[in-house]
């Protein structure tokens, strides 16, 4: 008896025009606040669309309140143009 392998998680691609969900929709799914059955479905999305599951994470970071990766925060920003201006003040002169 052999056994059928399925991909991960579905055997085919998601339909072609299917819509992608409201910013309201994947935020709520990031908070974990969907019901069971559009869970579901925002996942089936999400494993297809690059997009969105890009929103999501973009979600979670700007929420959690921390910086992304490789970004500098404001304070940071603002300190590291200073340095740059007083540098180039210095070379002119």
């Amino acid at each position: 008896m052999s056994t059928k392998t399925v991909p991960f998680p579905h055997a085919t691609p998601e339909p072609a025009g299917q819509e992608h969900p409201s910013p309201e929709a994947l935020r709520a799914y990031q908070k974990g606040e969907l019901p069971e059955k559009e869970q579901e479905k925002m996942r089936d999305h999400l494993v297809f669309c690059e997009d969105c599951s890009e929103t999501v994470l973009d979600l979670a970071t700007f929420f959690s309140g921390a910086p992304r990766q490789g970004r500098l925060d404001p304070d940071e920003l603002v300190e590291a143009w200073n340095d740059l201006v007083e540098n180039l003040d210095q070379e002119e002169r």
